[in-house]
């Protein structure tokens, strides 16, 4: 599968700010986005949690010093990951290479995780599956019975339908409710580039315009 146009702007948009222009002035380095993140390079590419994937995905894109300093923050998140970013600041990742990490690597590996998160996601408009593919992104496909996951255990519920096999607009409506309930989770930070309390409402807008 595919994501529509307008679900790879959404997450553009909040993990790049959108454009080339602002990968290369505040992106195109290492960075530590903040919580329990780890170093993050290229468009959103956690290697707190990406330790499996990385050489694969990497490893023919950096210089082999790069690539060898980078492999040891993988796992480092939260205060480790921040502490582990001066040693990896100098490292630079052209916008191509995480372009291509990102179309051929990170999206599929997404789009299958919310495909098992989420059963029958595929039977919703492409929007709408687009959305809930960001929210999975950027949270990623766990789901259990926490207080900070009940959303997304909502979602699930609605998707299995009783396994008719159908998604009706009254679905998509819950689903966009249930995403934007999600927002409770983080403050609305006007400052911040990468708002996750609007980064759900973004989503749940999107999923609603699929109707």
């Amino acid at each position: 599968m595919k994501l529509s146009d307008k679900a790879i702007e959404l997450i553009l948009q909040f993990e790049i700010g959108g454009s080339r222009k602002y990968y290369d002035r505040f992106l195109a380095r290492p960075s530590w986005p903040g919580g329990a993140s780890g170093v993050t390079i290229g468009i959103g590419y956690d290697l707190g949690y990406s330790s499996k994937n990385f050489a694969n995905d990497w490893k023919d894109k950096l210089s082999s010093d790069a690539f060898n300093r980078l492999s040891r923050t993988l796992g480092l998140t939260g205060s480790r990951g921040k502490a582990a970013i001066s040693n990896v600041r100098d490292i630079v990742i052209p916008w191509e290479s995480a372009m291509e990490v990102f179309e051929n690597n990170t999206m599929p590996l997404y789009i299958a995780q919310t495909l098992k998160a989420f059963p029958n996601a595929d039977k919703l408009p492409p929007d709408a599956f687009g959305a809930l593919v960001s929210v999975v992104f950027n949270r990623g496909p766990l789901i259990d019975d926490t207080d900070r996951r009940k959303e997304m255990k909502r979602i699930r519920e609605i998707l299995l339908l009783g396994n008719d096999q159908e998604v009706d607009a009254e679905d998509i409506k819950d689903i966009a409710s249930q995403v934007r309930q999600m927002s409770r989770l983080w403050p609305d930070n006007s400052k911040s580039d990468n708002d996750l309390h609007d980064r759900r409402h973004a989503e749940a807008d999107l999923i609603l315009s699929s109707i």
